[in-house]
């Protein structure tokens, strides 16, 4: 469970250059704004998934404090809905347009911000004293828009790098997501830093959630 639920942040995740098109119809502007509100709803696991139960709820950052296109990201799990995980993620377009990286960052003081769409005066006055960076370089989240308005992302462990103070140890990091109007999916494996599997799902398995209302 907790590996399934891991594969959900990287805030995880970057995209399949090789399965993707870019939107040749829309701008890097435009492209940015769409998966901006995509990412802003909230996402459940199936109904029929029992084994991992996750509600992904999401609210937009309108902080002046911080530039660019922020949202705070939550996950509860299982029936009771219990708090796993809070972050702030940022989007913003690579160097050369042709994709949305998508950050990271921790929360200096996460209880000060649980169920934070409950309490926007929090989000419009975070600063950058509140949060820190989560990941290293090299392990940010790229999307590529397809030409069906879906995105892909994907993380490649040949640059995301990290300590695991678990393992005492460095590991590399893969993920694969894939966000569409109906549906967003997300997986994650772990490697040595000599590339043998650790951990995480096989090549091709997902945790798919579908979009609900917001509650």
């Amino acid at each position: 469970m907790k590996q399934l639920i891991a594969a959900t942040t990287l805030s995880l995740i970057v995209s399949s250059c090789a399965s993707t098109q870019i939107n040749q119809q829309n701008s890097p502007d435009e492209n940015l704004n769409e998966l901006y509100q995509m990412s802003l709803r909230q996402f459940k696991t199936l109904p029929a998934d029992t084994d991992t139960i996750i509600t992904d709820r999401r609210a937009e950052v309108t902080s002046p404090h911080l530039d660019g296109k922020w949202f705070y990201s939550q996950l509860n799990t299982r029936k009771e809905q219990k708090l796993y995980r809070q972050r702030l993620n940022k989007l913003e377009l690579s160097a050369d347009g042709k994709s949305v990286l998508q950050l990271t960052y921790l929360l200096k003081s996460p209880d000060e911000f649980e169920n934070a769409w409950d309490f926007p005066d929090k989000l419009q006055n975070i600063t950058q004293n509140d949060i820190e960076k989560f990941f290293n370089a090299g392990c940010e989240l790229v999307w590529t828009p397809n030409k069906d308005a879906s995105w892909t992302g994907y993380v490649s462990p040949e640059t995301c790098r990290i300590y695991s103070g678990k393992r005492d140890t460095h590991i590399r990091i893969e993920s694969d997501a894939y966000m569409s109007p109906e549906t967003y999916k997300t997986t994650e494996r772990g490697f040595s830093d000599d590339m043998e599997f650790l951990w995480g799902s096989k090549p091709g398995e997902f945790i798919t959630l579908k979009p609900i209302a917001s509650e």
